[in-house]
């Protein structure tokens, strides 16, 4: 066995060939009281598919106090863009 098959653990970050790539999705949320939801089928792989979707809810749905996230393995990591306010 040599020193690369010694330190891979397949899924760890051992192996020295392998790139540990985060995947990043894009999702609407909803303001909800005093917190923001995930708005149901609102994922997306790219930030512009999930702003475009965010102007739809609010231009044929009339919704507000959306937002799109940046959603990184699991984690809110940026605030991509604010909706309209319900008071708008």
């Amino acid at each position: 066995m040599d020193s690369k098959q010694a330190l891979h653990r397949p899924g760890g970050t051992g192996n020295p060939d392998r790139i540990n790539i985060m995947a990043t999705t894009y999702i609407i949320q909803q303001l909800t009281r005093h917190q923001y939801e995930d708005v149901q089928s609102g994922e997306f792989e790219t930030q512009a598919g999930a702003i475009a979707a965010m102007h739809e809810l609010e231009t044929y749905l009339e919704w507000r106090d959306l937002r799109v996230v940046a959603d990184t393995d699991g984690r809110v990591t940026d605030v991509i863009e604010y909706g309209l306010r319900s008071d708008e």
